[in-house]
């Protein structure tokens, strides 16, 4: 019984932070596709996904033209740290989503996209 009011105690913040994060949508990088846009760097993604831009308290700006998945990657990115700081004893971090032209997450190198 104890574990089941765990994980549903982790569900409900779970949303409630995603709630409060104001995302337009849900996405996620397992739901991104590569290869239908070969010009992003998979492997930069990939060191945006550690989420140790968080950690150093530095920003990420995703530059790019219309339709090359800023948004889906800035959302997925937003998404990762809500989740990764629900694991966080007492952390007490905002992630948001800026839409327009700062989408700029609280958060390392800027990605040309």
């Amino acid at each position: 019984m104890v574990a089941s009011e765990l994980d549903a105690r982790h569900t409900r913040y779970s949303r409630v932070r995603l709630q409060l994060a104001h995302l337009p949508f849900v996405k996620t990088f397992d739901r991104f596709d590569f290869s239908v846009q070969p010009s992003i760097d998979e492997r930069q993604v990939r060191e945006l996904r550690t989420l140790r831009f968080v950690h150093e308290a530095s920003n990420v700006i995703l530059l790019g033209p219309t339709g090359v998945g800023k948004t889906h990657l800035s959302v997925a990115l937003a998404e990762a740290a809500v989740q990764a700081a629900l694991g966080a004893q007492g952390d007490q971090s905002k992630v948001g989503f800026r839409p327009g032209r700062d989408r700029i997450l609280r958060s390392g190198p800027h990605v040309r996209l």
